[in-house]
């Protein structure tokens, strides 16, 4: 089969002498394999917490919703040490992207670039306060 995801996207901006809004984007992608959606809800702290992706092999097609009616969370990627922020889901909204097939991967930027082994995880992070979030991955 092919095209089994479906995807519109709208935006509009009116602020001041500001007016924006591009043509509505829609567009389809395929599904490797019926996995998913994983993890569901998740309980994020302030500190922040890892997000694995159970039977995934490789996650794909990613929503992220913030069930906070108060607090925003970010996320993006722990190497192990450091968390390195990417983008904020603000309360109660959500937000949809693919992940990239080398999610985890540490890549060389010097001629030959090649991999290492998986040592960079998703991670979220909540505000001020813990907030629920359903991240729902397919695989890719």
């Amino acid at each position: 089969m092919a095209n089994e995801i479906s995807i519109s996207t709208t935006i509009r901006i009116k602020k001041g002498n500001l007016n924006y809004s591009p043509p509505a984007a829609r567009f389809t992608e395929d599904l490797s394999d019926d996995k998913g959606p994983t993890p569901g809800f998740l309980t994020i702290s302030v500190d922040g917490e890892n997000v694995t992706f159970g039977e995934l092999a490789t996650p794909g097609r990613v929503r992220i919703q913030n069930l906070d009616p108060d607090n925003y969370v970010e996320f993006g990627v722990h190497d192990g040490s450091l968390f390195h922020p990417l983008g904020e889901v603000l309360p109660g909204t959500e937000a949809t992207f693919r992940f990239s097939r080398n999610l985890g991967e540490e890549l060389t930027v010097a001629p030959g670039t090649g991999s290492t082994a998986p040592v960079n995880y998703f991670f979220i992070k909540a505000d001020t306060a813990p907030c629920g979030v359903i991240v729902d991955a397919f695989e890719a």
